[in-house]
């Protein structure tokens, strides 16, 4: 499968229907980011408690923004998805990593969540060692530093062992 990766819509968050299509770690995660937005802005990183959606924990990927030269840094990964990894990924950047690097569909979301500032949903064939997966489905949550930049991306992941996946047409524009 082609990786699919666009921005979502805030009004896809705030239409109660259209959040409940999505894996509840999404939908859950999705309320509370918004409900941290200040004048319709993506929220401050210092907003965000963990002990606030301690069911998202396990399905959570903290990333850290680096620039001069742009790269992206893991820093925290939720248990569910570190099981899935076929390594610890934690503290790697992804330039350093085969497959995640500048080109990738990794790097091209974390790149399109920084550059827009915007909530980035991406949909791609999972690699891995479980072989009863097939496909993996994130959505890309940007937070803003201190200066207003983006500092930090959490990124909310489901893969198709977790929930039936949503059809790549329900989330085409």
């Amino acid at each position: 499968m082609q990786a699919i990766i666009r921005p979502v819509s805030l009004a896809e968050f705030d239409e109660r229907r259209a959040v409940e299509r999505k894996p509840p770690p999404t939908a859950n995660f999705a309320r509370y980011w918004n409900d941290l937005r200040r004048d319709g802005t993506a929220p401050l990183r210092a907003f965000f408690d963990p002990m606030a959606v301690p069911s998202v924990l396990p399905h959570l990927v903290l990333t850290s923004v680096l620039q001069d030269p742009l790269d992206f840094q893991y820093r925290l990964i939720g248990t569910h998805v570190d099981e899935r990894m076929s390594a610890n990924y934690a503290g790697k950047r992804l330039s350093e990593l085969d497959g995640k690097s500048e080109g990738s569909s990794i790097w091209s979301a974390f790149k399109m969540s920084v550059d827009e500032c915007a909530i980035i949903y991406c949909r791609q064939d999972y690699v891995g060692p479980e072989q009863d997966i097939s496909g993996t489905e994130a959505f890309y949550f940007p937070f803003l530093g201190s200066a207003g930049e983006v500092s930090d991306i959490i990124t909310i992941i489901s893969f198709e062992d977790d929930v039936r996946l949503s059809q790549p047409a329900r989330y085409t524009s």
